[in-house]
């Protein structure tokens, strides 16, 4: 489970941010996409990918939410794979 601290240490890690810039901003994008969550919003977050809920109850002090995510496949994967073989390929009875 990834944590809010660790998180934000690789936030930090990816963006090179001081400490508390990386830890404002970041703070408040968690904040902006539970709201849009919590009123139905779909998202469209490259390269997180596109999430809607796909249910919403009422719980214990708040409310759960379920969402689907969808992501678009790895750049490798989604490309074929292109073999180089030195000198060509042989012919015939080659």
């Amino acid at each position: 489970m990834l944590r809010k601290k660790d998180f934000l240490d690789r936030v930090i890690a990816e963006s090179g941010a001081r400490k508390p810039d990386a830890r404002a901003i970041a703070e408040a994008t968690l904040k902006v996409l539970g709201e849009a969550l919590a009123r139905g919003e779909t998202l469209s977050l490259p390269p997180l990918g596109k999430l809607r809920v796909s249910r919403s109850t009422p719980d214990a002090g708040g409310a759960r939410i379920v969402v689907k995510l969808r992501r678009a496949a790895p750049e490798e994967s989604s490309q074929k794979a292109q073999i180089s073989v030195p000198g060509g390929l042989a012919e015939g009875d080659d």
